[in-house]
């Protein structure tokens, strides 16, 4: 299986679908075409058609790899459709990625990225509704960018235990992404009604975790399990597209089914406090202790239970410091712009003038950002991309991590130093993933949720990862794994 495929999949449990796929093939099996069923239990939420090829890219031999996906869900009560189109050239000597060309719309909106691969950097162009972004990408000294043509899981590396690391272009978060991939035993399985031998084969990132079922020969995958109990199974066309294309049913709620039962149903208000304990956490690296929530106990096992005692911090203006924060040190990387969150755009920079005017007062003026997003945005659930902070700005509708990439450019046009945070909201007895923002106030980071009409956050947030807008990625980790708790509480 490619990397690109290892690398969409990872990327569904967070934007629900929202990466680019292509198929590993050998230059004798081509042309070919794979059609693969995309399930939630036993309700189809999709499909994906993957298609390779031999052409020519600038006049030399080369592997195109074209991959399809649509699927349609419901999203807090939405009815939410995605559709993806990614087209790859590798080099058919060598493997080595040339060109890449991705494009995901949903909800009306599309974003595109263009990205050329040369031997040390990869030029991408990052394309939406309201212009274009470049990024040049360093390619680390002694990586190698695996592209499609070939498939390292295949002879004799197909034996349990095999293990290897795999890098690539990752369109969604315009970075380099490592995987590390293990062969963790043979077993059978039927293909086309026969029984044949196939490597189970466990691949780990930092956005997710999956598991793939594919013949030894790596020309044929047969099954991927995927977070949130998603599967990846291998279908004829027909069967494939059958019931999305006829008489489609959307699943339950993608919002509700993800969410985390809080153990008890507790009455609407604002949280003082919250003692909870979290079950099933992956790593540490999502266990982050602060001034806000502390981390009372951690037990560990296969995974991290952790109890947390979170407070609704009471703040003033009085408390807050003031405009300039220098952008040296720790606060450059949350004053300046990147992907999606382009603090540096003229439209930026216009409007968060026109909200926080000269104000000095750091806390005066994300409450003034915090309260024009509120009443400007309007909430629209089937929105299932990673939009950049312009096209939000520019149509102000979109889902809780649109909400956050937009007050994180506006903050930091303004000067102040914002991070975008992601982690779990309680309402009515469950906690729901969630995105919002902190600043720093001159003395602590402070929790803005641009969602809600007030500008205190109160306890009932739980914060996994904190830093930029591809940070969101991480949480695929976490969705469908986790258990919660709530052991006290004070309104």
């Amino acid at each position: 299986m490619s990397i690109r495929f290892r690398r969409f999949v990872l990327a569904l449990s967070v934007l629900l679908f929202s990466g680019a796929v292509s198929v590993s093939a050998r230059p004798a099996e081509l042309p070919r075409e794979m059609w693969f069923g995309m399930y939630l239990g036993e309700t189809k939420l999709g499909y994906t058609v993957l298609r390779t090829e031999k052409a020519g890219f600038e006049g030399a031999p080369a592997l195109k790899s074209d991959s399809t996906v649509h699927t349609e869900s419901v999203m807090m009560g939405a009815k939410m459709i995605q559709n993806i189109r990614t087209t790859v050239y590798t080099a058919l000597s060598s493997s080595r990625p040339l060109y890449e060309e991705f494009r995901m719309s949903s909800g009306g909106k599309t974003t595109e990225v263009f990205a050329r691969f040369e031997d040390d950097v990869v030029e991408a162009r990052m394309v939406t509704g309201t212009g274009e972004t470049k990024k040049s990408i360093p390619i680390p000294p002694g990586v190698k960018l695996v592209g499609d043509a070939y498939n390292p899981v295949e002879g004799e590396t197909v034996k349990p235990g095999a293990s290897f690391t795999q890098y690539s272009f990752n369109p969604l978060t315009l970075s380099i992404d490592k995987m590390n991939i293990r062969v963790e035993r043979i077993q059978k399985m039927t293909l086309d009604g026969k029984e044949v031998d196939a490597a189970v084969v466990v691949t780990k990132s930092a956005m997710a975790d999956l598991t793939t079922y594919q013949t030894l020969d790596g020309a044929e995958v047969i099954r991927i399990d995927a977070p949130m109990g998603i599967e990846m199974r291998r279908e004829t066309q027909q069967e494939a597209t059958s019931s999305v294309s006829s008489g489609y049913t959307p699943p339950k709620d993608l919002a509700v089914a993800t969410s985390v039962s809080a153990g008890r149903h507790l009455a609407s208000g604002a949280f003082r406090e919250l003692r909870v304990t979290l079950s099933g956490v992956p790593q540490r690296s999502f266990v982050i202790s602060d001034s806000r929530q502390r981390v009372e106990k951690i037990k560990s096992d296969d995974t991290l239970t952790v109890t947390y005692f979170i407070t609704a911090e009471d703040y003033s203006e009085a408390q807050s410091g003031t405009l300039p924060v220098p952008a040296t040190g720790r606060f450059q990387k949350y004053l300046s712009s990147e992907p999606y969150v382009e603090a540096d755009s003229d439209a930026i920079k216009s409007q968060s003038r026109r909200i926080a005017g000269e104000r000095r007062n750091i806390y005066d003026a994300a409450c003034r950002i915090r309260r024009w997003i509120y009443e400007e945005m309007t909430p629209q659930a089937n929105m299932g991309i990673l939009r950049p902070a312009t096209d939000v700005l520019k149509n102000r509708a979109g889902v809780c991590r649109d909400y956050a990439i937009l007050f994180a450019a506006l903050a930091r046009a303004a000067g102040i130093p914002t991070r975008i945070v992601n982690g779990l909201i309680l309402s009515r007895g469950r906690f729901y993933y969630h995105s919002w923002d902190e600043v720093w106030t001159g003395n602590t980071w402070l929790a803005f949720d641009s969602t809600l009409p007030t500008d205190r956050v109160d306890a009932s947030h739980i914060k996994l990862t904190e830093g930029d807008a591809t940070d969101m990625f991480r949480m695929g980790k976490v969705i469908g794994q986790l258990d919660a708790q709530i052991l006290d509480y004070k309104y």
